[in-house]
């Protein structure tokens, strides 16, 4: 028993010894979770949250629970005059009436739909727009970055390349790329 195990320990090390060292390979700005971390911060940043515009459609339907209150004043001068004496003599009174007229309205049928609605729905569209063209730019500037990070002979104009597509990267997301390579 003794001799068998130490045979197989002596063969592990004759194979450990004549096996290349494992080389772990880097790892990609490909990879999934990289990718959805940068498309998820370049939009965060850029404020392009699916959010923003339902808030807006439901302000817009709440405001109609919103009174609206206007107030007239008005002045009657003069409709009714009175005469009655005194012992200095005769006086007037002038009828002067003030009136007040105040009037709440509600927009219900902005529950239903508000004409504000159409605007924030084109707006919706642009902003989903922006956004695919958004995520399109940092996909290309992870693929530029990652072509030029695996090249065996970087060049001169490589290396430019690959800095500029860094800073494209981290001008979209807000971090650098070592950032989105320790979010994996």
């Amino acid at each position: 028993m003794l001799r068998r195990s130490v045979s197989a320990l002596s063969l592990c090390a004759l194979l450990l010894g004549l096996a290349p060292p494992a080389r772990a390979d880097p790892p990609s700005l490909l990879d999934r979770p990289v990718v959805l971390a940068a498309t998820r911060l370049a939009v965060a940043r850029a404020g392009l949250d699916d959010g923003a515009s339902h808030a807006l459609a439901a302000r817009a339907r709440h405001a109609a629970w919103l009174p609206h209150v206007s107030v007239r004043v008005a002045r009657n001068t003069g409709a009714a005059t009175t005469q009655y004496g005194t012992a200095v003599g005769d006086r007037q009174l002038l009828d002067d009436s003030l009136f007040v007229d105040v009037r709440v309205t509600l927009s219900l049928d902005r529950l239903v739909f508000d004409p504000h609605e159409a605007a924030l729905a084109r707006l919706d569209a642009q902003r989903a727009e922006h956004r695919l063209r958004l995520e399109a730019a940092v996909l290309d500037a992870l693929t530029r970055c990652e072509q030029l990070r695996r090249r065996d002979a970087p060049e001169t104009s490589d290396t430019v390349d690959r800095l500029a597509a860094q800073a494209r990267i981290e001008q979209l997301t807000g971090v650098s790329i070592d950032a989105l390579l320790a979010a994996r």
